[in-house]
């Protein structure tokens, strides 16, 4: 059992999406192990026939869910197939590109919570460093490179404060091309539609900039740095949650605020 753990432990170090599976029952399946992932086994062996397809789907069914849980297959499958599921995925990446005023304070709000893994971006080795963020993986790099170094699955967040226009455009373009859960670009409602603009001339569809959340945070009445880290944390929070910002952003519209 020792090598199911090992393999266990190296797959979450790794930053990969498994599951410990426990079988428990019906002899002699009782007290197997294995460890799977949504594309098939890690460590252990799959019982033959109908059972394999059920744990597999078991297992993807937790990962999905991210929760716990023990299942009982149909007798029509195997009579007693019962298992138990336990998933580990990473937590999302939140990567940062701007290491300035709003990328520090959106650091320091976001580092204490449990919720997602830092990276912090930025083509200054001054504000791209483990000093000024030392609870984020920092990325010194032309903007351009961003994603040939850091690595974005479809559970990842990417947040666009960078220091000017170009470099925000820049990362846009390239942050469309990544299967980022979430995309989010600082700017005026002007400045997003010129930015729009040169990219629809640069070939990007449309629909592809239907993704960006911009301009970026619930609509909060922000002013200041930390501010507008409070706005873009509580989106990412809406966002990781399965809540849709613009819902929230409606809500909030019409709602009626007592005066002070």
């Amino acid at each position: 059992m020792t090598g199911i753990f090992t393999q266990l432990l190296d797959a979450i170090r790794s930053r990969r999406s498994v599951c410990l599976v426990l079988v428990l029952g019906p002899p002699p399946l009782a007290g197997s192990r294995l460890v799977l992932s949504e594309a098939g086994v890690v460590a252990g062996r799959l019982p033959q026939g109908p059972a394999a397809d059920w744990l597999q789907a078991g297992a993807c069914e937790a990962l999905a869910s991210n929760r716990s849980l023990t299942r009982a297959a149909a007798e029509e499958i195997l009579p007693g197939l019962e298992a138990y599921f336990e998933p580990y995925n990473p937590r999302p990446v939140l990567a940062i590109l701007g290491g300035g005023h709003v990328g520090k304070a959106l650091y320091d709000l976001a580092a204490p919570l449990p919720i997602f893994d830092l990276t912090v971006v930025d083509d200054r080795p001054a504000y791209a460093n483990e000093t000024r963020f030392p609870a984020a993986r920092p990325v010194c790099c032309d903007f351009a490179e961003t994603f040939e170094k850091v690595r974005i699955g479809p559970r990842d967040f990417i947040v666009i404060v960078t220091r000017g226009h170009r470099a925000d455009r820049l990362c846009l373009q390239a942050a469309l091309g990544t299967p980022a859960r979430y995309i989010g670009m600082i700017g005026s409602r002007r400045k997003v539609l010129l930015t729009h603009k040169h990219l629809l001339e640069d070939g990007v569809p449309r629909g592809a900039l239907a993704r960006v959340h911009a301009p970026i945070g619930l609509a909060l009445g922000a002013t200041g740095a930390s501010e507008i880290a409070v706005s873009i944390v509580a989106e990412l929070i809406a966002v990781k949650n399965g809540l849709d910002p613009t819902l929230l952003r409606s809500m909030s519209a019409g709602l009626e605020l007592p005066a002070p």
